[in-house]
């Protein structure tokens, strides 16, 4: 199997700030080395999505030091507001992106957030290679939706033609 490098935020085991998208990140990072996978877990410190320059610098020579053609996995929360430091590393490693929720639809944002959020997630998310979603599907529970970078990540644009969701995917994420 081949390796892929994990990127979640500093705080994901962290027990004061729980919440669905960290329990998300380390599973899947458990469940692709069960899998096989040598996964290469990486914290990195920041007040994500809107980090300081030194910690949106810190996440950038993380990317850098990748080894060309490795495949990087990002939470959303983390690399979805910084196309600067995600960006230039298209093309040289493969980059997955793990959206929970799109930055704009957080509650009670201002809407100038919402729209510079917006702006620079779609910007991200167009240069990576695929996204995956994470979603629930009532027979199955949590599984991931695959989606090329440019597509509607929209459950039904998800969807088989059966109309079932693709829940083995995950297999195929990387």
């Amino acid at each position: 199997m081949s390796r892929v490098h994990v990127v979640l935020p500093g705080d994901v085991d962290d027990p004061r700030s729980p919440s669905g998208g960290n329990t998300y990140g380390r599973r899947v990072a458990r469940e692709l080395d069960a899998l096989g996978w040598t996964v290469a877990r990486h914290r990195v410190a920041g007040s994500w999505p809107r980090p300081s320059a030194t910690e949106e610098a810190g996440l950038a020579r993380l990317l850098a030091a990748v080894p060309d053609g490795e495949t990087v996995l990002l939470d959303g929360l983390v690399a979805c507001g910084v196309p600067d430091a995600v960006v230039p590393q298209a093309g040289r490693v493969r980059l997955v992106v793990l959206v929970h929720l799109p930055l704009a639809a957080e509650v009670g944002l201002p809407a100038d957030v919402a729209a510079d959020l917006d702006a620079r997630e779609r910007a991200t998310l167009r240069a990576a290679d695929r996204i995956a979603v994470a979603m629930v599907t009532p027979a199955e529970g949590p599984s991931f939706g695959i989606a090329p970078a440019g597509t509607c990540t929209c459950r039904s644009c998800l969807a088989r033609k059966s109309g079932e969701m693709p829940s083995s995917d995950a297999r195929a994420l990387i």
